[in-house]
């Protein structure tokens, strides 16, 4: 399995894949519901994570069960850990 970076310019190259209608709907409720633009990011880059994550896994939207949202928490886990090595410049 390819590992996705956690540096700011490789978050630049994920990308929701199968994900990205419902991300842009989800995005445009969030907008008309007043959420700020930072908070649309985060929640915007968590899902392209997600997506990538599924992509470099071969894995579709059709694939998502609880055994793969396990799997991508511990993705998560193993990124947050390998973040708090990485001295901030």
């Amino acid at each position: 399995m390819k590992k996705v970076q956690s540096n700011h310019r490789s978050q630049q190259l994920l990308k929701p894949f199968d994900l990205a209608p419902y991300l842009t709907q989800f995005t445009d409720r969030m907008k008309s519901s007043g959420f700020t633009t930072l908070t649309i990011e985060g929640y915007s880059d968590a899902v392209a994570h997600f997506g990538t994550w599924l992509k470099i896994n071969t894995l579709t939207k059709n694939c998502i069960t609880k055994n793969v949202l396990q799997r991508f928490a511990e993705h998560l886990l193993r990124v947050l850990r390998q973040r708090k090595k990485i001295p901030f410049v």
